[in-house]
């Protein structure tokens, strides 16, 4: 996906949910076949690869409200795929998308021509 595609998502995805981030304080990415993109961008606090091969992002309420209520509530899961639902998962930058601790990742890093 080019620099210009993902922000343009982005901009989407922060007019049509602004919520978004209340569901968790890091940005990832989901390589998938499930999403057109080949790409599902989830907010997470935390990732959990199941023995069977499954992955669960879980949001922690507590950690992003900062109100009393919300320490009293639950865990809660964002988004939970199938073994053989998903090939990879990175921490995404909010900027452009791109695996934020890949430095060369060949055929995944777009230059921008600016």
């Amino acid at each position: 996906m080019d620099l210009e595609n993902h922000l343009e998502r982005k901009d989407k995805l922060q007019m049509g949910n602004p919520t978004a981030a209340k569901y968790g304080r890091y940005y990832w990415c989901v390589k998938s076949k499930l999403s057109k993109s080949g790409e599902i961008y989830v907010m997470a606090d935390r990732v959990e690869f199941t023995p069977s091969g499954g992955v669960i992002f879980w949001c922690d309420p507590s950690e992003n409200d900062g109100d009393d209520k919300a320490r009293s509530r639950t865990v809660l899961q964002t988004l939970a795929l199938a073994a053989g639902q998903w090939m990879a998962v990175f921490a995404a930058s909010c900027m452009d998308g791109h695996a934020v601790a890949v430095e060369h990742w060949k055929g995944e890093i777009v230059e921008s021509a600016d």
